[in-house]
């Protein structure tokens, strides 16, 4: 995986935060990524059991944030969406959820950026 420096990543990550972009998901279900601010990509839905999903950026672009949905909030089966920032942008990454589960659904956060070395 090549490491990718955005000069804005980290700055626009924390500003779709500020403007509530990052902040809330659209329209009710805990358990659904559902971000629609400036930078989200569309939700992807996993088909069969991937613990981990790679997922690379769009051309000129870096992935600076996702969220990843696996099991569920509620009950024993553990999970719900979990919404991560990343420090500096990435290419390409695999995605997983801390619980463990297979992954159900994930989005991405993307900016511009460009390739260090």
């Amino acid at each position: 995986m090549r490491i990718v420096r955005s000069i804005s990543a980290g700055v626009a990550a924390l500003a779709l935060v500020a403007a509530g972009a990052g902040a809330a998901t659209a329209k009710g279900n805990p358990d659904i990524c559902r971000y629609d601010g400036e930078g989200w990509m569309e939700k992807v839905d996993v088909s069969g059991n991937h613990q981990g999903v790679q997922v690379d950026a769009p051309d000129g672009l870096v992935i600076v944030g996702y969220c990843v949905k696996a099991g569920s909030s509620k009950g024993k089966s553990g999970g719900g969406q979990e919404v991560s920032y990343l420090d500096d942008g990435v290419d390409s990454l695999t995605i997983t959820h801390s619980s463990g589960k297979d992954v159900s659904h994930y989005q991405v956060l993307v900016s511009e950026g460009y390739v260090i070395g």
